[in-house]
């Protein structure tokens, strides 16, 4: 299973590129190779940016608190998903458990520290 759901062309419609910047169609490129070249876009100009400003404390925290809270939000669309369906078909049970032992190992870290 590939977490990018790409949807197939129909005749005559137009292909998307992530170098389109086109706000409208983003995350709605034709081919898999976009997202990759967002990925390596957004991880480089991160990079730069924590390279820049690793002695700033203030930054520190700014990419804490934005990765704790996107952290928080990965199973928003799961959940949206299978109340729109009122299913949980397809989840797999190892990812579940997973999930719940990797939340208590950072909640009991958070605890104990």
């Amino acid at each position: 299973h590939t977490c990018v759901g790409l949807k197939l062309e129909s005749a005559g419609e137009r292909r998307r590129h992530f170098t389109d910047f086109h706000l409208a169609s983003f995350w709605e490129w034709s081919t898999f190779p976009d997202y990759l070249h967002c990925l390596v876009t957004m991880v480089m100009i991160i990079s730069a940016a924590t390279y820049t400003f690793l002695d700033s404390p203030a930054y520190v925290e700014a990419i804490g608190t934005l990765s704790l809270c996107t952290e928080a939000t990965l199973a928003v669309p799961q959940f949206m998903r299978n109340y729109q369906t009122r299913s949980t078909e397809g989840m797999s049970v190892q990812m579940v458990m997973l999930w719940f032992l990797g939340d208590s190992g950072k909640t009991l870290y958070f605890l104990l520290r």
